[in-house]
């Protein structure tokens, strides 16, 4: 799998083997690099831990992000549309400028600390996405309104024995 910028020059290259995955000796590989204007778009990058990479104006249309670590990434104008970001982590990630319309499947993933000013959320479905008081919205953006859920809130549900949201 090459990773290559708009310009096709690459970025990355994991070596080819069928059905690659990231397993638990790959999967952070990725971490801490450079991105920045990576095609990815429909990539399978689940479960990969990029924990402190820059994506800053990379394309992730409809990328697979199930399960991927981004915290601390800086995705400033990242291109998320379409894109399945179930029980990701983008725990203090710099999505400035981020455009996640319309991506979904935001079911318990972790967005605390983000900065999301000036993301386009329009019709993103961040229904059980976890935050909190650090995270950072879009003016006028308004989290309950979408679903979203703070972290206290399902600390709450589970010692009064309840399921979270989306179990």
């Amino acid at each position: 799998m090459e990773i290559r910028n708009r310009a096709g020059e690459i970025l990355f290259s994991i070596p080819e083997e069928p059905d690659f995955i990231f397993d638990r000796d790959q999967r952070s590989i990725l971490a801490g690099r450079d991105l920045r204007n990576a095609e990815l778009r429909g990539a399978d990058l689940s479960f990969a831990e990029l924990d402190g990479a820059d994506l800053t104006e990379a394309n992730l249309y409809s990328a697979f992000l199930l399960r991927i670590d981004l915290s601390n990434c800086r995705c400033v104008r990242t291109c998320f549309r379409g894109a399945n970001l179930e029980e990701s982590n983008f725990s203090g990630a710099d999505l400035t400028g981020a455009d996640f319309r319309p991506s979904d499947i935001w079911k318990h993933t972790r967005v605390g600390g983000a900065n999301f000013v000036g993301a386009n959320l329009e019709a993103a479905d961040m229904r059980g996405a976890l935050y909190d008081e650090t995270t950072v919205f879009p003016v006028r953006f308004e989290p309950r309104k979408h679903g979203m859920v703070t972290f206290e809130e399902i600390d709450d549900l589970i010692n009064r024995g309840m399921p979270p949201p989306g179990i």
